[in-house]
């Protein structure tokens, strides 16, 4: 008789996610049958030839749902464990892009913060009150939304296994405030350069600067890039530390 378990009643086990020689094995390489699986589950797995979660996760969802030749008890198994993994089915692993990471280090962090899989390669964003109510186990189970489930099992991911995904540094306000400084300085327009020098003292002067570039329209595309180049230099430099490569 196949074991009745799903993985509902079974907490997945981070704690076994090393290799036998201590290392950190990537969820994606782990062997679908480390995991509390029914014999229904493993047997269609078997016959998939499916071994790993990469295999299993890069399937769509319709794909998995044509193996429940009997009733969707297999599917809703598989497609609980892929969302305890903090995944979903359809995902390709990929290498990191910088563009992303640039762009994750730029956005203001106010109600959400961003992290690096590294495992998959992902960019994630994780509400501030999502990870709230997981550290202090308030979800409403009957008012959760499948977004909200998607978030509490990338929550519960990360909680588990900490090192599977990086928080993505913002960037500080000192040093684009010393990059407005030297872009103003090297403006070979006297005037431009004299109202950004003025834009820039005191309070208030990111939003100053801008409204100065507004009327520059060459000038003001000259500094993006000028930002930008920046902030992907400071992207590169902050994944070179932790000895990842990206795109």
């Amino acid at each position: 008789m196949e074991g009745e378990a799903g993985i509902e009643s079974t907490e997945l086990s981070m704690e076994e996610h090393t290799s036998p020689e201590g290392e950190r094995v990537p969820v994606l390489q782990r062997p679908v049958f480390d995991f509390p699986l029914s014999v229904r589950s493993a047997n269609i797995l078997r016959r998939e030839k499916v071994t790993s979660i990469e295999e299993l996760i890069s399937l769509t969802e319709e794909e998995v749902r044509e193996w429940s030749d009997r009733g969707m008890k297999a599917f809703t198994e598989l497609a609980d464990l892929v969302r305890e993994l903090g995944l979903r089915f359809g995902m390709k692993r990929k290498t990191v892009d910088i563009a992303e990471i640039a762009e994750a280090m730029e956005v203001a962090r106010v109600t959400n913060e961003w992290y690096l899989d590294r495992d998959t390669g992902e960019v994630v964003v994780v509400p501030e009150d999502i990870s709230f109510e997981y550290a202090n186990d308030t979800f409403d189970p009957d008012e959760m939304t499948d977004w909200d489930r998607e978030m509490q099992a990338l929550a519960r991911a990360m909680e588990e296994d900490p090192d599977r995904f990086l928080w993505i540094p913002g960037t500080e306000a000192r040093e684009l405030y010393e990059l407005m400084l030297h872009f103003a300085d090297s403006r070979e327009n006297e005037n431009l350069r004299r109202l950004l020098e003025v834009a820039l003292d005191g309070k208030g002067a990111f939003g100053r600067f801008r409204h100065v570039l507004a009327e520059y329209p060459e000038e003001r595309d000259e500094w993006f890039r000028i930002k930008d180049e920046a902030v992907e230099t400071m992207a590169r430099d902050w994944l070179s530390s932790l000895d990842i490569e990206a795109e």
